[in-house]
């Protein structure tokens, strides 16, 4: 299924994500909830010697499974996908890392994605990125460095949003972005504070959208609830062959619990209690 141009933006767009993405610097490293199979680890660092042939993109939002996505691309052997552009934690962890850190918080571009290549590019020169919508501007600025290399892009997003945004409000409560991770806090019902996922989920969509225009390209796109079903449709989708049997080695386990149909199933009867539309 072909990504259609969803949106038509112009150029001041752009020209405001790049401004955007130039003023943006590190708001945070704090990593002492990021557990030890998290793909940012050292020991996922690993110096192939092998010339970037192909990009793998991946456009997703928060709780999309696009963590399960990338596990079932590392279980394959194509490659390491990971958020390599959320400038929240993992782009200053990684950069400290390798050198690429700023005492002023920012980040040296060139040489950040120079390591980016030499460390986490496949033995068959295939690189994998997760790009959140939120990651876009962060991502821009280094599409310079893409020029002629095959770009293979593949949309993930859920067919419950709302489902996806009360797992949002959760995670983000509790600090616990997978099954790997350990409870860091507790959430509680809140009606705005799902409303304000929704927004950031669909907001995220957008900047996806926006990015696939600038690409000038269309991609395959992905329910989660089908790859969950199929996880074959992902190699499909990106022309692959493997599959057999590869979702048995992936580590993740599934969050959601009778707590999240109890709050969708809630927020649905308030939200459309709230919608202020008229009834006949």
């Amino acid at each position: 299924m072909r990504i259609c141009q969803l949106v038509r933006l112009n150029m001041g767009f752009f020209k405001k994500i790049r401004m955007l993405s130039r003023a943006r610097g590190v708001t945070s490293v704090g990593d002492e909830n990021i557990p030890e199979s998290d793909f940012v680890d050292r020991q996922y660092d690993n110096v192939s010697g092998a010339q970037l042939q192909e990009v793998i993109l991946i456009l997703s939002t928060q709780r999309s499974g696009s963590t399960y996505l990338c596990d079932l691309l590392r279980k394959s052997g194509i490659c390491i996908a990971h958020e390599y552009f959320q400038p929240y934690q993992y782009m200053p962890i990684l950069a400290k890392r390798w050198g690429a850190y700023h005492s002023d918080g920012s980040i040296d571009r060139d040489l950040y994605f120079s390591s980016l290549l030499k460390y986490r590019c496949s033995s068959s020169g295939v690189l994998g990125i997760n790009l959140h919508g939120g990651h876009v501007p962060n991502f821009i600025p280094y599409l310079k460095h893409l020029q002629g290399v095959q770009i293979s892009v593949l949309t993930l997003q859920r067919k419950d949003k709302i489902a996806q945004a009360v797992s949002y409000h959760i995670a983000s409560a509790e600090s616990r972005w997978s099954s790997a991770y350990s409870t860091a806090g507790s959430a509680t019902y809140s009606y705005a504070g799902i409303e304000k996922k929704l927004h950031a989920i669909s907001k995220g969509e957008i900047l996806n959208a926006a990015l696939l225009i600038k690409l000038q390209r269309g991609g395959s796109l992905l329910y989660y609830e089908d790859m969950v079903a199929d996880p074959c449709l992902v190699f499909a989708a990106l022309g692959r062959e493997v599959c057999s049997d590869v979702a048995d080695g992936v580590g993740l386990k599934k969050q959601a619990d009778a707590r999240n149909e109890q709050w969708s199933l809630r927020f649905s009867n308030e939200i459309v209690r709230k919608s202020g539309l008229p009834i006949l």
